[in-house]
C-alpha cells in the first residue's frame, strides 16, 4: 500500500500540520489521519536530532514505522530550514520495504571446545545434600495435616 504524507506549515498560527493519506486505488488517495503540532515544539526537537524529532511527531494516532518516520522527519527538517516552501509531500510504498534484501547473515566458524561433553552431563554421580530421616514432630508449623486413617479424603476429585 502506498502512503502519502503532506506536511504543511501554518505560519499564521505557528503550527505544522501533518496529513496521512492511504491509496485506495491507483493514484486515488483518501485521508487517514491528521496531526497538528506546535511549530516551536517541532523546531526544538529538530535541534536535538532526528530521533527526538521522530519522537515528538509520534502520537497515539500517528505512529509510522522507523524507516517511514525517518523519511518524514528529514522532509520536516527540509521544510523548516527552507524559507520558500510552505508544504511538502512524501510518498512511501510499503512494497519497497518488504522486498528489500536484508543484510547477509554471518556465521561464526570458530566454536570453542571448552563446552562440556553431553555424556559428562548425564553421569549419575549426584550426591544428595539432604537427610531423609529428619524428625518433624518438634517442628512448629502454622498448618497441620491429619495423617490418621480416620480423616475424610474426598475421592471424587
Amino acid at each position: 500500500m502506498r502512503h502519502k504524507y503532506v506536511i504543511t506549515l501554518d505560519n499564521e498560527n505557528e503550527k505544522m500540520v501533518l496529513q496521512e493519506y492511504g491509496e485506495l486505488d491507483k493514484d486515488i488517495f483518501t485521508i487517514v489521519s491528521e496531526e497538528r503540532y506546535q511549530r516551536s515544539v517541532i523546531q526544538g526537537a529538530m535541534g536535538q536530532g532526528i530521533d527526538p524529532l521522530i519522537h515528538a511527531m509520534r502520537t497515539r494516532d500517528f505512529y509510522p514505522c522507523g524507516t517511514v518516520a525517518a523519511k518524514i522527519a528529514s522532509s520536516v527538517i527540509t521544510l523548516l530550514e527552507g524559507q520558500s516552501e510552505t508544504a511538502i509531500e512524501v510518498i512511501c510504498d510499503d512494497s519497497d520495504y518488504l522486498t528489500k534484501k536484508g543484510s547477509p547473515v554471518i556465521f561464526v566458524e570458530d566454536v570453542e571446545d571448552d563446552a562440556p561433553d553431553v555424556a559428562d552431563l548425564l553421569e549419575d554421580d549426584f550426591v544428595p545434600d539432604f537427610d531423609d530421616d529428619i524428625d518433624t514432630k518438634g517442628v512448629d508449623s502454622s498448618i497441620s495435616i491429619d495423617m490418621s486413617s480416620e480423616a475424610d479424603i474426598d475421592e471424587d476429585i
